[in-house]
């Protein structure tokens, strides 16, 4: 079984989870990395866009998402939702794809955010074979 890690990170919590998650798994890791990046500000200033689920453009993943077995996508949360680079790869879903999700919140509040996942993913008619808070995970461990 071939399994894919794929993350997006602006301040690099996200992408350090993925790495570990990644070995752990035993998986490949794609880095979602956008075509013009922007930093906190430029971010936290277009969250309009985060909240309306609009897609910014990433460069080329070079990978073939058919021959995954089972995706991890590795995300943080803005605004109730993932980041508009994490909207563009699950544009980029086939039909079919399994889709295991692993979002890292600050408050472990993902209600909202694990509804429009799981619209986002029966509307591409793919798999949506979980979807965890990685912070809400660790509270009840604790």
């Amino acid at each position: 079984m071939k399994t894919l890690v794929a993350f997006y990170s602006l301040s690099g919590h996200t992408k350090k989870y993925a790495k570990t998650l990644a070995q752990t798994e035993g998986a490949d890791l794609l880095e979602l990395r956008p075509v013009k990046a922007v930093g906190k500000v430029v971010a936290t200033l277009r969250i309009a866009d985060t909240v309306k689920g609009k897609a910014w453009d990433i460069q080329p993943i070079g990978t073939d998402l058919r021959a995954c077995d089972q995706l991890i996508i590795c995300s943080p949360i803005w605004a109730n939702n993932v980041p508009p680079y994490v909207n563009r790869l699950l544009e980029l879903l086939p039909a079919g794809q399994s889709v295991r999700f692993k979002l890292i919140s600050g408050s472990g509040k993902s209600g909202k955010c694990r509804e429009r996942l799981a619209q986002a993913i029966a509307g591409k008619g793919c798999k949506l074979a979980g979807v965890e808070d990685i912070q809400e995970e660790k509270r009840r461990r604790n």
